[in-house]
């Protein structure tokens, strides 16, 4: 008979977040691991399934939580300006997050759900935060096991957190703890994430594991009519996967940019930066006070299916991230393990640098050495102006890239499981 587990996953297709991918990609394998999913997630009227996506949720239960009105961002623009947003306001005062009211207003349907599906683990992952308070009181009312997942630091991120006002300052490290001592498992998307939690709560040091986001092949097409863009030949064509923001900063490029203009060894218009939007605020002023902008370019967004297509027409694949973030990894990442160019790497937490050589996918830089990345831009710039690869083809380890699978992610949640219900 099929064990079960209870999914807690807000942020789930069609619902386009970063955060709904982890739980997907969990989602897909599950059963090939003798293990039935049912999922709680918002509801998303606005975003549909792909084929792809209905085909494999088709026969897995699913409750969807009502959201009353338009989400909150939404409501706020008629009241944002360029100095104030009513949304942030609230957002950085709020206990554990802003959907937690509406979580409460669904509770007891929640718990119901859970009761008629009768899991053996309820799972939850965040942020948004408050999905561990429905894993908490999905743990109580059934006296199941509970895995709190974190994507991302909480309360001990300090780019994250440090805008926190009360009264989310006071409730928000009482809940975390609460969640430490209660859950009977944490997982974690980074080492150095597990490590931070394990100093500052040192009796969960034995019920901890870090389980890598992951990437999903067959997800993607490497042909696509998004193949063909209008890239200079005469320019190195780097690719940033997302859109700079205040999360993952532009800062780092600039930076490297800055020296290439410095050191005068190649005209810096030479590097082209394409991402999925226009630089803003701190980053496109950065940009226009060192004379730069002309690198940063926009390229469109295009279907999940399509990214593999989209990044093999780049020379680089660039990983960065905001600065201080030196405790997370960037889930692009697992992306770009299985595109074509090369990953060029700035992001501040070194086991990203680990996974780069293992792979044998590119190559880091730690954040003190955005010298010598300006000098592998010139480098790569010339060898590829002149037809050569500085990068050797029988360097890409296929068997390291594999341990990244979302099928071999899947199977190292699924031994929790087990081992929670045999020592239960």
């Amino acid at each position: 008979m099929s064990k079960r587990v209870l999914l807690i996953a807000p942020y789930f297709p069609p619902k386009r977040r970063v955060g709904s991918i982890r739980p997907f990609r969990f989602v897909t394998y599950l059963k090939d691991f003798g293990w039935s999913p049912a999922i709680i997630c918002l509801n998303e009227p606005h975003e549909q399934l792909t084929d792809q996506e209905s085909e494999i949720l088709k026969d897995i239960p699913i409750f969807e939580i009502e959201i009353p009105v338009k989400e909150v961002r939404d409501l706020d623009k008629k009241k944002r300006t360029n100095s104030f947003s009513l949304t942030n306001f609230v957002d950085n005062r709020f206990p554990l997050d802003t959907w937690l009211p509406v979580f409460f207003k669904d509770m007891k349907k929640i718990v119901e759900f859970g009761k008629q599906f009768q899991p053996d683990v309820v799972w939850s992952t965040s942020d948004p935060w408050s999905s561990n308070y429905i894993g908490k009181r999905i743990k109580e009312e059934l006296d199941i096991p509970w895995v709190a997942d974190f994507r991302d630091p909480w309360t001990l991120c300090n780019v994250r957190y440090e805008k926190r006002g009360w009264p989310g300052t006071f409730f928000d490290p009482r809940f975390e703890k609460s969640v430490m001592n209660y859950a009977d498992f944490i997982t974690f998307t980074a080492k150095a994430t597990e490590t931070k939690y394990e100093n500052h709560y040192p009796e969960i040091t034995r019920k901890t594991e870090t389980i890598y986001n992951s990437f999903d092949q067959q997800f993607f097409t490497k042909n696509s009519a998004h193949k063909e863009l209008a890239l200079s030949d005469n320019t190195l064509n780097i690719l940033f996967l997302g859109k700079f923001r205040s999360l993952s900063t532009a800062e780092d490029i600039l930076q490297v940019l800055a020296n290439i203009k410095r050191r005068n060894n190649i005209d810096s218009d030479k590097i082209s930066v394409y991402s999925m939007a226009d630089l803003q605020g701190k980053d496109l002023i950065k940009a226009k006070e060192l004379e730069i902008i002309s690198s940063f370019k926009v390229t469109e967004r295009v279907p999940n299916e399509n990214v593999i297509a989209l990044m093999n027409n780049f020379d680089l694949l660039l990983l960065s991230t905001q600065p201080e973030r030196d405790d997370i990894i960037p889930a692009k990442l697992y992306e770009y393990l299985i595109a074509e160019p090369p990953i060029f790497s700035l992001a501040p937490n070194d086991e990203v640098g680990e996974i780069v050589k293992s792979t044998g996918r590119g190559i880091h830089f730690r954040k003190n050495e955005r010298e010598e990345a300006a000098e592998f831009l010139e480098s790569m710039y010339k060898s590829e102006k002149s037809g050569k690869n500085i990068f050797a083809d029988n360097s890409i380890n296929d068997k390291e890239i594999k341990e990244f699978s979302a099928k071999n992610s899947t199977s190292k949640l699924v031994n929790i499981f087990e081992n929670l219900i045999n020592n239960d």
